[in-house]
């Protein structure tokens, strides 16, 4: 992913340096279109491939209950609602 991340910020880099640093090409709202359909793809294809290195439910194992520490009491739960009530 940190590579996907990468990738993004050098396109984002290089479209600030041709269009608004060094002016090499005037920006309209084609080149932005292009540009913008070109980086959602680019973050695309790493959120896709996320699914190939992301663990399955099935692989997943319990390790250990969560036990609560601080209990709720409904009781203490009405005490706060009245005070902050008045």
């Amino acid at each position: 992913m940190m590579a996907g991340i990468l990738v993004v910020a050098v396109a984002c880099f290089v479209f600030w340096l041709v269009f608004l640093k060094l002016k090499l090409l005037r920006l309209t709202p084609a080149w932005a279109f292009v540009f913008a359909v070109f980086v959602i793809h680019l973050f695309l294809i790493f959120v896709i491939g996320l699914r190939f290195v992301t663990p399955q439910s099935a692989t997943a194992t319990m390790v250990q209950h969560t036990i609560q520490l601080v209990p709720r009491r409904r009781s203490s739960l009405r005490c706060l609602s009245r005070t902050t009530a008045k």
